[in-house]
């Protein structure tokens, strides 16, 4: 008997992509049968659930009825709030640049360098993002980020305005694309970067899948900065990472259909 999954979106204009399609080919390609549904809906009882946001309720919620979530409630919120991404990186001794809160500016700097990146701890799509100079800097970029809190990150020249997009799919890093901006320090694709395809090698390919599994995510999008000596390490690690970028640069990519291959290897 083909297994039963939903793809749950927060509301219909999430999907900026127009997937809903997409999702279902490939679940039906893997040997799987998928409905969409979205955060409030009335939902029928299936073998697994795909979260398109972050809804810790929801999601522990589904894996108390017996559903197994891809990502699991904690993973994401792990990779939600970029502090506990921070502390857990460290911890599992996965490269990722020194990282500070919660302090003062002065300590931010002795500890950073200046300029130094300063980021809304819960923030997406490359917003609420600012290259830190001086104490007055520093105030308005924490206003910015908001009641939810900010971080402050060690600033890596050799990566400014581009970076690797790596998704992973449980211990392999399945597609690969370079953003790059025009002078604005983030590339992200929704800011208006660009995105390229990119040969992924196997040391970038090794950090993406090794920092995605120290969160505990299934799938991810990881994102990697040039380091400046040859290597990577890792910016942030997105549990909830859309797929648009990487179809404007290979629309037929499969990386969907080898999702639900693994969701059925899992179950």
């Amino acid at each position: 008997m083909k297994k039963r999954g939903l793809i749950l979106f927060p509301h219909p204009a999430t999907d900026r992509n127009n997937a809903y399609p997409q999702w279902r080919d490939a679940a039906r390609k893997a040997g799987a049968e998928v409905e969409i549904a979205f955060f409030g809906d009335a939902l029928p009882r299936v073998d697994f659930a795909v979260v398109r946001g972050y809804d810790a309720s929801l999601s522990a919620r589904l894996e108390s009825e017996g559903c197994r979530v891809f990502n699991r409630a904690e993973a994401m919120e792990l990779s939600r709030d970029k502090r506990l991404t921070y502390s857990r990186l460290r911890e599992c001794g996965v490269s990722t640049p020194e990282c500070v809160w919660d302090v003062p500016f002065e300590a931010a700097a002795a500890t950073l360098g200046v300029p130094f990146v300063t980021k809304a701890a819960c923030g997406s799509c490359g917003r609420n993002v600012f290259l830190t100079h001086d104490a007055g800097e520093y105030a308005r970029a924490l206003s910015e980020c908001g009641a939810e809190g900010a971080l402050s990150q060690r600033y890596l020249a050799a990566s400014h305005g581009r970076d690797l997009r790596v998704w992973t799919v449980g211990d392999r890093a399945v597609a690969c694309v370079m953003r790059r901006s025009d002078g604005a320090l983030q590339s992200n694709y929704t800011m208006g970067g660009h995105a390229y395809g990119h040969t992924l090698d196997e040391k970038a390919a090794r950090l993406a899948v090794a920092a995605a599994q120290s969160i505990g995510l299934d799938f991810a999008g990881v994102d990697l900065l040039i380091d400046g000596e040859g290597g990577y390490t890792v910016c942030e690690v997105n549990g909830n990472a859309g797929f648009r970028t990487l179809y404007a640069v290979q629309p037929d990519n499969d990386l969907l259909k080898q999702l639900m291959e693994w969701i059925l290897k899992k179950l």
